[in-house]
This record gives structure tokens, sequence and C-alpha cells, in this order.
């Protein structure tokens, strides 16, 4: 699931040694800024409001993006692919 992916890759930057607990302690763990906009995200991941959640989580890997870029294995795909959801979002 993408919005598991998204905290983990959140709490892999500000929280590295929590990164693999995920959804269970990004409130806990990250900044209130941060954690507020995941509980939006959640509470939007309905039927009716799924292209919200997919706008703010989009929204918020295209801030990290410069950060992933920098932090990711230097792999020829991930980058490149990345960018191009993003593009295409």
């Amino acid at each position: 699931m993408i919005f598991l992916s998204l905290a983990k890759v959140l709490l892999q930057k500000n929280r590295p040694e929590r990164a693999q607990l995920g959804l269970k302690t990004i409130h806990q763990s990250l900044p209130p800024e941060i954690s507020d906009r995941i509980k939006e995200i959640y509470n939007q991941t309905s039927t009716d409001n799924h292209h919200k959640a997919v706008k703010d989580i989009v929204t918020i890997l295209k801030e990290e993006l410069e950060w992933m870029e920098e932090s990711l294995p230097k792999l020829d795909y991930t980058i490149p692919f990345l960018k191009r959801m993003l593009k295409e979002s």
C-alpha cells in the first residue's frame, strides 16, 4: 500500500531508527506538521475523497524528492520511475 510506503519514507528521513514500525509510530515519531498531513490523507482514503488523498501524497513526494534522490541507492530505475509517476499524476 502506498500509504504505508509513504509513512516509512517520511520516518526514514525524520526518525530512521523507527522507520520499520511504519504507521504504528507516525504520530509519536514525526513532527506534528507532518503527522497531521498524514492523518488528513488517511482520513481521505475513501472512494469519495480518494482523488484528494492521491494529490496530497503526490505533493508530499514532490517535496521529499530531493532528499530521496540523495538518500536512496543509485539504481537505474527507482528515481526515474518515481519522477515519471509524479509527472504523470
